[in-house]
């Protein structure tokens, strides 16, 4: 069954006023990628998903037939990661495998843009780098949000969904502050972040402490590299 690697918007409202799925609109019921939109799974289909609460977005894996992938391509809301779609696992393996540079250029621009758009930080990436790296990074970063959406801190999550390319001198002192003291209570040294320091800059430096926000070690790995 073919497989490619999506970023797709949550949708919901977080309030579940009743468990039957079937009252539940785009606008309505909990949190939950647009992906269960689209997937059947009585006819085998699934997708795996690791989600940005703070930007409500998730990255999703997913199994399904032509014609299912065709639809959700069809949605200008979903953002295709990888630039083909696998024909099987096995494939998924050759593609995450590939330098970056082995994709057209046009394509990689794009690619770049988007990521941009959506609070990933692409500087780091070069021509050697594979995809397997950068859904890495992506991965990393999006388990950042939930790390500070389950620590309550509303104020990084604020600060991680902003512009990547504002100065730290522009936010809020109180935010600031708040931010600064979480990530010193966490181990994280501070001390490098002045007012000219971007936000990329410190995004870019969050999923390189992830074992300390998360509170050990842990290994990123995403659905596609089990081969």
């Amino acid at each position: 069954m073919p497989v490619r690697i999506y970023i797709a918007p949550q949708i919901g409202s977080g309030i579940v006023l009743s468990p039957d799925p079937s009252t539940w609109s785009d606008t309505t019921g909990p949190f939950r990628s647009l992906l269960n939109n689209f997937i059947n799974l009585a006819a085998g289909e699934g997708f795996e998903e690791i989600d940005h609460p703070a930007r409500r977005i998730s990255i999703c894996t997913v199994e399904a037939s032509a014609t299912t992938l065709d639809a959700i391509e069809g949605d200008a809301r979903v953002v295709p990661v990888l630039p083909i779609r696998a024909t099987d696992r096995t494939h998924l393996a050759q593609i995450l495998n590939a330098p970056f540079s082995s994709y057209p250029l046009a394509w990689r621009n794009a690619a770049r843009t988007k990521l941009e758009s959506l609070g990933v930080n692409t500087e780091w990436i070069t021509g050697a780098s594979t995809m397997k790296d950068v859904l890495r990074q992506i991965v990393k970063l999006f388990s950042v949000a939930q790390v500070a959406d389950g620590h309550g801190q509303t104020d990084v999550k604020e600060f991680i969904r902003g512009n990547l390319d504002v100065q730290v001198s522009a936010i809020p002192v109180a935010q600031r502050q708040a931010i600064g003291a979480w990530l010193q209570s966490r181990g994280i040294d501070t001390s490098w972040i002045t007012g000219s320091t971007t936000v990329r800059q410190v995004v870019a430096s969050l999923p390189e402490n992830f074992a300390k926000l998360y509170g050990r070690n842990a290994t990123h790995r995403f659905a596609g590299e089990d081969f």
